[in-house]
């Protein structure tokens, strides 16, 4: 719906107002003198309508008759002076309805019926003469219109087809014929044609629907628009439709008019235009004004605008602005390309011709700045749609201050002489001038407010778009002029509404050919019927069967997106009904396989509403449509798949907005109620439809669900949201859901989520956790345990040491003693967690390679719960963790030296090979010594340490004390103990330097004492004790063993006397008196007779080496 009006300089012929259902629209009319000396038919005034259709019964045979006979030329002149003056005068005499009935009576034949639309056509444009496309087609007569319509259903196809053409070539061209056509209601003429399609051809049906876009998409009316939806319902495939039914009980879509009708109404909604412009015939148009302000240091000019016809050949005035010296500058369109001359005296100066090319019958934003410079130079800057697309430097225009001569769009020269600069013809939104040149970025945010801006540059004003930039109001001090075709007066005035104070009046007043055009575009007309939401129920016609078409669900969604775009009255209007609800609840109800991936597209479109993604009717769209997942849950898996993946999109987009709106607690307790593995015992905590996806697609769901949140929380994630993951988690009594959590977790501790180890190491979510690891099912307990050694990995001193302070330690321990749940994965997983290798699976062998090096001892805290859970165990288990350990210890120094530092180690392992009674000797043998040689490789790291001997003498404390258990002989223990640690002392002894202040000689020296009190000199009842009943671990021949560990005593100091022959360090080593305890001298001397009662005893002789030992230590005697 719209109205119009026009202006003009000089008298004006009232406007005829149209009668039908629509808003009243007023239009310029033009005088009409007679083009003929013919005088029409009589067409009586008073006769009743049978006489009228007796004269015109008999005009008609008359020119049936002669149509046999007559030549084209013939035609020409029988139509002209008969039937054009004729019908002329009905035009003006009689209502449209009675002038159809009339001239149906003319003839049905192809010839007549022809000749009569043309003569229809030249009566449409009245006193202008024949009709012609491309020169005489400005519309004079509405009525004709009306009865050309009328008549169509009783045309041929062909002349249908003909006559639709030509009307859709003049209206998407002209815009003052498209306004006429509107205001006469052809919209809904076309309705009601369509209401009884049947009789038009499914080409012609199409032809007249798009004629509906081209008229609505310049103004439609609420009455147009309820009828053009109705039109796409019927009750069957052939029943007429009934229009005025507001019942869909038993209503389904129209299969032939509902894509056509849809896309067009979509169509109209995209046509975005200023909803106010000017419109210049191109003949005696333009706006005038005798005084305007023109900034003196620079402007920019700002307008919407459409070009109706140019010609390569003319040039066409867009503005002017001259002084009284001719002094000045103008904008003028070559053909398609923009010109700006700058004229000093009345002759031009300087001009320039930019390159980008103008496009007929279609909108553009255009902005053109100059900034004056030094020596009057300047860049003059073109923007199209907010893009920048040409600079050139032009001479500043010698003007400043008040100007005497400002046209726009006419063809009045300055000088008042013919010149060959055309009016522009075409069409022009607000005109706006600023004291200041705009930057990129404010060209840009103009055009982003929309064609229907208004400058509106304060907060609170009524109109719908607002400039938003930081100081926003500080533009409408440097608008200059403004002139807007909204304020414009029916006495041809146009104010300046710029609001700068003049010392002289600025406004302007328009010429005759121009005209003032206000429109009701789709969208507001919709919002005039009941808003968005009167498309709704189209979507409950989807359900019947007969009219599948699984496209229109998406094109309805497409439609309803075009409703919203950019529209706030709309917006505003769905977010107040809560309309996005009552889309999502429809949506959820139509069969599932509508929605389909087009319907998924067009749903994804309608985040396109908005520019600004914060926008309230964007969060509804999130909240109601992509977040109810009763819709989602029943369609098909790759459409819902696809959907979460857009979700997780927009997320990764703005994960804070997200985070706020939407929150980490909705999306688990969606993940808890519509995706669950093993359905609930209180089945109102979950969400049962009658088909849902299969269990691998919901384990895929689900995995996508906990992406987005991931994406949510990128940013961090609060305590309250870790107590809720840890609240899922404990309330579930789905294993598999609560198993995915757990993991999930792991991965989010693995990718540093800010604040998660803080979040997690709350008691309020480590107390639940660790009651979780005496859980009955397997995979809940080890997972839990991996989730608090992850913990433990990411957390730093501090916080373990709180653990520590806190029993959480011993807490494992007690937990998976309980139960004996100590199993071989849970050995594994606790393994993993002490050389923080976690991984995200249960394993029955560690993951990670022991031997290379690569794994470290980093959280020796839990050693003790490990070797205690593993003292508990089979001697297999016993064995793994030895051969584990002494895998580990030897690869990495770091780990013998962590190992060595905590308390009670040697306790660890040698519990570890306290044998069974039951166990085999040699099994049992086989697993002390393997403890022993783990003992001796942890001992050989603090060879070099200070004080590294105290490591030595407390093992063979712990050896003495683990002895007292029968099936240890005590003796055999010490002995199998040197046998293996000797080995690492000679190899320190061969590669350590001779120098008497490093501690690793110290060390030497005592550790030979310690081998001296615990095997050579001890008690011969204590070293031999008798054969114990159940003793496993003995040695047979201790002889033998003594010898062996005096052979490596003796080989080392024969090393030492060996190189002192050579280095006076190592002589000095011998001399060193420093190695005394308790003042007493180191002992020596019982080591060497022991080596020479051994050597006089009939037992085997190690090695012929030992005879060199004792001979150089007799000689060392002796020098000294």
């Amino acid at each position: 719906m719209f109205s119009f009006f026009t202006g003009s300089s000089k008298q004006q012929q009232q406007p005829t107002n149209s009668n039908n259902n629509t808003s009243s629209a007023t239009s310029r009319v033009q005088p009409q003198p007679n083009i003929s000396t013919t005088k029409p038919l009589p067409v009586p005034q008073n006769n009743t309508s049978s006489q009228q259709e007796q004269a015109l019964s008999s005009q008609r045979n008359s020119y049936q008759s002669a149509l046999i006979y007559l030549t084209a030329e013939q035609h020409d002149i029988l139509r002209r002076l008969l039937m054009y003056s004729t019908l002329a005068s009905m035009m003006t005499e009689k209502d449209e309805n009675t002038i159809a009935e009339l001239v149906k009576q003319f003839g049905s034949d192809s010839k007549s019926m022809k000749l009569l639309m043309d003569c229809l056509l030249d009566t449409l444009v009245g006193s202008r003469g024949r009709f012609d496309p491309q020169t005489n087609f400005i519309f004079q007569s509405p009525k004709t219109i009306t009865v050309i319509f009328t008549l169509l259903p009783f045309l041929s196809e062909d002349i249908q087809i003909e006559i639709l053409d030509i009307f859709i070539v003049l209206l998407e061209e002209c815009s003052i014929d498209n306004s006429m056509a509107a205001s006469v209601g052809l919209v809904q003429t076309i309705n009601n044609l369509l209401a009884k399609h049947q009789k038009f051809s499914l080409n012609v049906i199409q032809k007249l629907i798009y004629l509906i876009g081209i008229v609505g998409s310049f103004s439609v009316s609420a009455r147009e628009l309820k009828t053009l939806i109705r039109l796409m319902r019927t009750k069957t495939p052939e029943n007429e439709r009934k229009l005025d039914d507001d019942d869909d009980e038993g209503l389904s879509l129209d299969k032939d008019l509902s894509p056509l009708i849809l896309e067009v109404i979509r169509k109209m909604s995209r046509y975005d235009s200023p909803s106010s412009f000017f419109s210049f015939d191109g003949i005696d148009c333009g706006i005038v004004s005798d005084n305007i302000l023109f900034p003196s240091n620079g402007y920019t000019f700002s307008c919407w605008l459409r070009i109706e016809r140019t010609t390569k050949s003319q040039c066409y005035r867009f503005f002017s602005y001259f002084d009284k010296k001719m002094n000045g500058l103008e904008l003028l369109f070559k053909g398609n390309h923009m010109c700006v001359q700058v004229v000093s005296g009345g002759k031009k100066q300087q001009n320039v011709t930019f390159d980008y090319f103008f496009h007929t019958n279609r909108w553009y934003f255009i902005s053109l700045t100059q900034n004056k410079r030094f020596m009057l130079r300047s860049d003059i800057i073109l923007f199209v749609d907010g893009e920048q697309k040409q600079t050139f430097e032009l001479k500043y225009p010698s003007l400043g201050g008040q100007v005497n001569f400002a046209h726009f769009c006419t063809n009045i020269p300055a000088d008042n002489k013919q010149t060959k600069v055309q009016a522009f013809c075409g069409q022009v939104g607000p005109i706006a001038i600023f004291d200041k040149v705009f930057s990129l970025n404010e060209v840009q945010k103009l055009h982003s407010c929309g064609p229907d801006f208004q400058y509106t540059f304060k907060k609170g004003d009524s109109q719908p778009r607002y400039f938003d930039w930081p100081n926003a109001e500080s533009f409408s001090q440097k608008l200059v002029t403004l002139y807007n075709p909204r304020s414009s007066t029916k006495d041809f005035k146009c104010p300046d509404n710029s609001g700068t104070k003049k010392n002289f009046s600025t406004d302007a007043r328009l010429l005759q050919g121009t005209s003032i055009f206000v429109t009701h575009p789709v969208k507001d007309t919709l919002n005039c019927i009941g808003g968005v939401e009167v498309l709704f129920p189209l979507f409950s016609l989807l359900k019947k069967d007969w009219t599948v078409d699984y496209s229109m669900c998406a094109r309805t969604i497409s439609l309803i997106t075009e409703m919203l775009r950019n529209n706030k009255k709309n917006q505003e209007d769905m977010i107040q009904k809560n309309s996005l609800c009552t889309l999502g609840h429809i949506l959820g109800q139509i069969p599932p396989e509508h929605i389909n991936h087009d319907t998924l597209k067009a749903l994804q479109g309608l985040i396109e509403c908005s520019s600004d993604p914060k926008d309230p009717i964007i969060r509804e769209i999130f909240k109601e449509i992509f977040l109810n997942f009763e819709l989602w849950i029943t369609v098909d898996f790759d459409i819902h798949s696809n959907m979460l993946h857009f979700l997780h999109d927009e997320v990764s987009k703005n994960p804070e907005y997200f985070h706020e709106t939407v929150g980490v607690q909705y999306l688990l307790d969606v993940m808890r109620y519509f995706f669950w593995y093993k359905p609930d015992k209180e089945p109102e905590r979950i969400y049962q439809p009658t088909v849902r996806p299969k269990e691998e697609e919901v384990y895929a769901l689900r995995l996508q669900l906990t992406e987005i949140i991931k994406a949510m929380i990128r940013s961090g994630i609060s305590k309250s949201e870790a107590e809720s993951i840890m609240s899922y988690i404990v309330d579930s009594t789905d294993e598999k859901q609560v198993v995915e959590i757990l993991k999930w977790i792991l991965v989010l501790i693995d990718e540093e989520v800010p604040n998660i180890i803080e979040a997690l190491s709350e008691e309020k979510i480590m107390s639940p956790l660790l009651n979780m690891l005496t859980n009955s099912k397997k995979k809940i307990r080890i997972f839990s345990l991996k989730l608090i050694g992850k913990i433990l990995e990411r957390s730093n001193s501090e916080r373990r040491q709180k653990f520590k302070n806190l029993g959480y330690y011993l807490l494992i321990e007690q937990f998976l003693l309980s139960e004996n749940y100590f199993d071989e994965e849970t050995y594994i997983a606790l393994l993993e967690i002490i050389l923080c290798k976690i991984s995200f699976s249960i394993n029955s062998t560690i993951s990670t390679d022991l031997s290379k090096g690569g794994a470290k001892i980093l959280l020796p805290d839990l050693l003790t719960a490990f070797f205690n859970l593993v003292t508990t165990k089979s001697i297999e288990t016993k064995e793994k963790a030895i051969q584990d350990m002494s895998v580990i210890l030897k690869s990495n120094p770091h780990n013998r030296t962590v190992f060595g530092q905590q308390f009670g180690w040697q306790n660890w392992i040698l519990s570890l090979a306290i044998p069974d009674a039951d166990e085999s000797v040699e099994k049992a043998f086989n697993l002390f010594e393997s403890a022993v040689d783990v003992v001796s490789v942890v001992l050989s790291e603090f060879l070099q340490a200070p004080n590294g001997y105290k490591q030595v003498k407390d093992t063979l404390y712990q050896i003495d004390i683990i002895c007292d258990r029968k099936e240890i002989h005590r003796a055999s223990a010490f002995l199998i103990f040197f046998k293996r640690f000797l080995p690492f002392v000679v190899n320190q002894i061969n590669n350590t330097q001779f120098n008497k202040e490093q501690d690793f000689w110290r060390n030497l020296f005592r550790i030979t004492l310690l081998v001296e009190n615990f095997i050579l000199t001890s008690d011969d009842t204590k070293f031999e004790s008798p054969q114990i009943e159940g003793t496993i671990i003995k040695l047979e021949n201790t002889h033998n063993e003594k010898l062996y560990i005096v052979k490596y005593i003796m080989q080392g100091f024969d090393y030492i006397i060996k190189m002192s022959i050579k280095d006076p360090k190592a002589m000095d080593l011998l001399h060193y008196d420093g190695f005394k305890k308790n003042n007493n001298p180191f002992i020596i001397q019982t080591i060497m007779n022991i080596a020479a009662d051994l050597t006089t005893t009939k037992s085997n002789i190690p090695t012929p080496s030992l005879f060199f030992v004792l001979f150089r230590l007799q000689l060392f005697l002796c020098v000294n």
